[in-house]
């Protein structure tokens, strides 16, 4: 057999990779970029109707969410960043493996961890 590619195997063949494997590689530079975030004024804002249920509700309601969902959930405003991370389990990530909870963000993973 020859080193050349027959031609009836052209267009069966890549010579290239094109693998996209969510790894940390590609996307370190815009995770070394990412400030930490920081809490300096109090709530102003309510959560809506979140602020009629009791915290235990919103905890349980807030354990079935997936890490990007509770993310988003912060953005909202800054009352919801207080209730999120009232949460023990996500205020400990975020204490203890930020870079983590980032670079499962960033490589786009964070939809498939609860």
């Amino acid at each position: 057999m020859t080193a050349k590619t027959p031609a009836r195997w052209e267009g069966l063949t890549c010579t290239q990779r094109r693998i996209k494997d969510f790894t940390l590689d590609d996307n370190l530079s815009n995770l070394e970029t990412t400030p930490r975030p920081s809490r300096r004024h109090e709530p102003v804002a309510s959560a809506g109707a979140l602020e009629f249920l009791p915290i235990e509700i919103l905890h349980e309601v807030f354990h079935q969410l997936d890490l990007r969902s509770l993310t988003y959930l912060r953005l909202v405003n800054r009352h919801t960043i207080e209730l999120v991370n009232g949460l023990p389990q996500f205020s400990d990530v975020i204490r203890h493996a930020f870079n983590a909870l980032r670079g499962i963000l960033v490589i786009g993973t964070g939809s498939c961890i609860s």
